[in-house]
């Protein structure tokens, strides 16, 4: 064949062409599945990541999604970082949706475009994206369990009257979960994903400005109890409770609460162990010794008129406040709360007159009326004499560890005299129950050791078993030897 001739270059443009189609051909039925098992093309990546040649695509996904759900995602509060999973928010990798794009990416890609996709990916130069997921249910519970750690409570502003120091009022911030959430649909494809949590202010009570309405020359009422005789520890508490109080304005009709204004109780916050009131016996707690505070802050409300909303009566009589005066706290379960019922704002102030002498006092106006407090009992119930065995004691040992007292059921009559003449009465309820008297007894003792038991007792158990008031109040000849209670053997 003379030189030159066309027929060697056509028949190459032939095969060339030939080769072309079918490259197109055969990348057309891998893709769609006929050819090839993998739905992927090799050596693609997704967002960087290599998959595992050795799974199936769907399975790699599958693996991918668990992977990125435990990512952990920030979520920035006004200075603090909270962390959360991923998918704790809702947000995972879409396995369907990705795995419909990798295919529709050869799919609806030309012929040409096919040979070029597969040639990069060998190289390593095809990156795919990963298609991420979101519910909405899912982040919405997660964020509302963080709403309360999140949640800032406003600083009312107060004065500190014993240091005549004026403290700001300081706002407050919570969690707006619904404005997170939408924030969250629009932006939880973002890598990295940092979350800005969306927040509002929360307004203190009293303002800088409210506070300087109270005139702390006037005393409405003011009420003294003394600790002479309870101190250490417990007197820790008090002075620790009635400075958190001491500056606290209270607003017309404003309800305050002595539990809320506290605080917790805690030995991180300085509160120490003194006794405490548990089943009718006076056991070690931290803390104790608050209730004489709140009873002070409850007795100047009472002669201040001011409208007691919710309280409880100590279950046994006070020893530093008359029956129907005391007032109970107990932290997270009994709270003394109380209305200013004036126009004008109300201040406590706290003080010590006394080193064992606690005074608290209510400012902002002179009082409306005089007022007087009584104490009607109702009824009376005895107490009981209780004996506990302790075998660990000496042999006829015996040992007072409580004072009986009378339970009370009691009327407080509280009388209003105004300055035109007219007298207004309040009635409200209390109930003190009888206190047992207690001895520890070691082997061997018998009831003539023991003193009379008193005539506002009604009976004794030893150990449980009851035993009738006549026979350890009879005559010492008469007694029988009462020895402590033995369980029956077993049939």
């Amino acid at each position: 064949m003379p030189r030159g001739s066309p027929r060697p270059k056509r028949l190459i443009l032939a095969l060339g062409l030939a080769a072309l189609a079918v490259t197109a051909a055969l990348t057309s039925g891998w893709w769609s599945g006929t050819l090839m098992a993998s739905e992927i093309a090799p050596g693609t990546t997704l967002d960087g990541r290599l998959p595992n040649a050795r799974l199936d695509f769907r399975d790699w996904l599958a693996q991918h999604r668990n992977r990125s759900g435990r990512t952990e995602v920030p979520l920035l509060a006004q200075g603090e970082t909270f962390v959360v999973r991923a998918e704790e928010l809702g947000i995972g990798v879409d396995v369907t949706a990705t795995l419909e794009h990798t295919r529709r990416v050869f799919r609806d890609a030309s012929a040409w475009r096919r040979i070029r996709l597969l040639f990069d990916a060998w190289q390593g130069n095809l990156d795919l994206p990963t298609l991420f997921g979101f519910d909405d249910r899912v982040a919405l519970e997660t964020l509302r369990g963080l709403a309360p750690w999140i949640r800032r409570q406003p600083v009312d502003a107060r004065l500190d009257l014993a240091t005549h120091q004026r403290i700001r009022a300081v706002l407050g911030s919570r969690l707006d979960v619904e404005s997170t959430l939408r924030w969250l649909t629009k932006h939880y494809r973002d890598r990295p994903l940092v979350v800005r949590l969306v927040e509002r202010p929360i307004s203190p009570e009293v303002t800088d400005q409210m506070l300087s309405a109270v005139d702390v020359t006037r005393v409405l009422s003011r009420y003294e109890t003394s600790f002479l005789g309870r101190a250490g520890p417990r007197a820790v508490n008090i002075h620790l409770a009635a400075r958190a109080l001491d500056g606290w304005v209270l607003l017309p009709n404003q309800v305050f609460s002595f539990d809320h204004t506290v605080g917790t109780r805690t030995a991180r916050r300085g509160y120490r162990e003194a006794p405490v009131i548990v089943n009718d016996e006076l056991e070690p707690g931290v803390g104790g010794g608050v209730c004489q505070v709140a009873t002070t802050v409850h007795a100047a409300a009472v002669y201040g008129g001011i409208e007691v909303v919710t309280r409880r009566s100590h279950s046994r009589p006070s020893g530093y406040a008359p029956l129907g005066l005391d007032a109970t706290v107990i932290e997270g379960e009994v709270d003394l709360k109380l209305r200013n019922p004036y126009d004008v704002p109300l201040m406590i102030h706290t003080s010590f007159p006394a080193p064992y002498r606690l005074r608290v006092e209510w400012l902002g106006r002179d009082p409306a009326a005089v007022i007087e407090h009584a104490a009607v009992i109702k009824k009376r119930e005895p107490y009981y004499r209780r004996l506990v065995s302790h075998p660990e004691l000496l042999p006829g040992t015996i040992e007072r560890k409580q004072k009986g007292i009378l339970g009370y059921e009691v009327v407080s009559l509280v009388h209003a005299r105004f300055a035109d003449g007219h007298v207004t009465t309040h009635r409200y309820r209390s109930k003190y129950w009888p206190v047992p008297e207690i001895y520890w007894v070691g082997p061997g003792v018998s009831s003539l050791s023991l003193p009379r038991l008193s005539q506002d007792a009604s009976h004794v158990e030893w150990d449980g078993r009851k035993i009738e008031a006549t026979e350890t109040s009879a005559p010492k000849d008469q007694l029988e030897t009462l020895d402590p209670p033995t369980s029956e053997p077993k049939r």
